[in-house]
């Protein structure tokens, strides 16, 4: 089985620091999968160790702002991972556009699936933020 994660939104924080952590302990025999791929900026991809067993895919898009990030995950990350037969997507970053299937996300921040939380931001970007997070 191949994995292929998307860290394209993975920037900073926690988000980068489970996906270290993850890969530190994963392991093709025991978890039974043939290889990793991993699609990320490259200041998060030199922040994880290499191993054999995974590949490090970098865009200078994924370099970019947000709207280069969303356009290289909707039009070209999908096309890529069925090229590499991934069996899933892993998504730590909570959100995912593309097509390919099957996926699974892990949201790590839970104020957008908590209303009253939400509201003590008022209506401001923040509050903006987080009912877009919420519906994708």
């Amino acid at each position: 089985m191949n994995i292929g994660i998307d860290a394209t939104n993975i920037s900073r924080g926690g988000g980068i620091t489970h996906l270290v952590e993850l890969l530190k302990v994963a392991d093709p025999d025991v978890h039974n999968f043939s290889h990793i791929y991993i699609w990320s900026s490259s200041s998060t991809l030199e922040t994880i160790n290499d191993k054999p067993w995974i590949t490090k895919i970098h865009s200078t898009l994924l370099d970019k702002s947000l709207p280069f990030r969303v356009f290289y995950q909707n039009h070209l990350l999908s096309d890529e991972a069925r090229k590499l037969n991934c069996s899933i997507l892993f998504v730590p970053g909570g959100t995912f556009l593309g097509d390919f299937r099957p996926f699974v996300v892990m949201c790590q921040n839970m104020l957008p699936f908590e209303t009253k939380e939400m509201k003590r931001y008022g209506l401001s970007l923040t509050f903006l933020k987080f009912i877009l997070l919420r519906a994708t």
